[in-house]
């Protein structure tokens, strides 16, 4: 990412000052600012991946957005401050606090993202929240359903993406909200204050920038904050190994890159193994066009996965048995049965 350089920076930590440090106009015109729950998350990437957090610095291959300066930000004092470059962007928030600390930004603005360098305009929060999702930045789900370094204190509520208020009495509670399939259930912010459980001490959190320092303080080497969504995929090792992770983004975290993705292919591992390294425990399932037919015997399998005009594939879940042990597995998917039979078979 290239970095610009500063040309001009002044700042203004103190409460009484509510007036803009940038330009003349900046000050004349009264820049209005939003507050922006958006802002935070891209401005705490920005600080992990400049090691502002205190952190080593991550890869440029998962960090590729930055602002098109000058931007106008404000702080939760009211402080308006006009930032002409990266680094002066990052000497601010190398300075933020508790007490003080960066929560609205003026929209429009412009990024840059992508290894290509495209610049993308944003108009409004909503436009902020989708360059976050687009960028696969790290929101708050990630942290409320996969953090392993503190757990919620219930009750709390949640502000959803709609502007809606929950109050949670439970972490089952906060689950339930989240599966119901009517509702816009992105956590926008929480309602603070609210406390949080780490290394047996219970932690009050009082705003957006504390909770997001948690975050980052808690996200050690080796615990990467992906979504909880199963959307498989398989890696290739270097020893020849077929790996599964749940999604793209737990593969990228363990250091693997798009070239070193396989597919996931269950028909593959019946094909080669079957009837030599695993049975099939029948009846099973099979889809074909809009039909269902069922499945008695290996014969019969392998003649509709391999007939192309059939465009079959199993219904999962289904029994394997391994023929080394007579152990009964079942598999849940075509890619978990892809992993499980390469790695038993070869």
């Amino acid at each position: 990412m290239k970095k610009m350089r500063i040309l001009v920076f002044c700042m203004a930590f103190l409460a009484t000052i509510t007036t803009s440090c940038g330009d003349k106009d900046a000050i004349e015109n009264k820049v209005d600012t939003q507050n922006s729950t958006a802002l935070r998350l891209a401005l705490n990437e920005i600080k992990r991946a400049n090691s502002a957090s205190g952190r080593a610095p991550i890869s440029s291959d998962t960090y590729d957005f930055d602002f098109v300066y000058p931007i106008n930000v404000s702080f939760n004092n009211g402080t308006t401050l006009t930032v002409f470059s990266t680094a002066g962007l990052l000497s601010v928030l190398s300075d933020e606090n508790s007490d003080l600390y960066i929560s609205e930004i003026s929209f429009p603005f412009q990024l840059v993202t992508g290894p290509a360098g495209s610049t993308t305009t944003v108009a409004n929060e909503t436009e902020f929240w989708t360059t976050i999702e687009e960028q696969e930045i790290a929101t708050i789900d990630n942290y409320v359903f996969s953090s392993s370094c503190f757990e919620m204190v219930y009750p709390l509520s949640i502000v959803t993406a709609n502007g809606q208020t929950v109050s949670l009495a439970s972490q089952q509670a906060l689950y339930d909200l989240f599966t119901n399939p009517t509702q816009n259930n992105i956590v926008y912010d929480f309602v603070y204050p609210f406390s949080v459980i780490s290394g047996n001490q219970t932690i009050e959190i009082n705003n957006v920038y504390e909770y997001n320092e948690l975050n980052l303080a808690c996200n050690p080497d080796g615990i990467c904050p992906c979504p909880t969504v199963y959307e498989p995929v398989c890696v290739q090792t270097s020893t020849g190994q077929i790996q599964l992770y749940p999604n793209a983004c737990t593969a990228y975290c363990e250091g693997y890159t798009d070239s070193d993705f396989v597919v996931c292919d269950g028909n593959n591992a019946i094909n080669s193994y079957l009837g030599i390294c695993f049975n099939i425990q029948y009846p099973i399932q099979v889809s074909v066009g809009a039909a269902i037919e069922n499945v008695n015997t290996d014969s019969q399998l392998l003649g509709l996965l391999n007939d192309p005009a059939s465009n079959a594939s199993i219904v999962y879940p289904i029994n394997i048995e391994i023929l080394q042990n007579g152990s009964v597995i079942e598999m849940p998917d075509a890619a978990i049965l892809s992993v499980t039979v390469n790695s038993l078979c070869n």
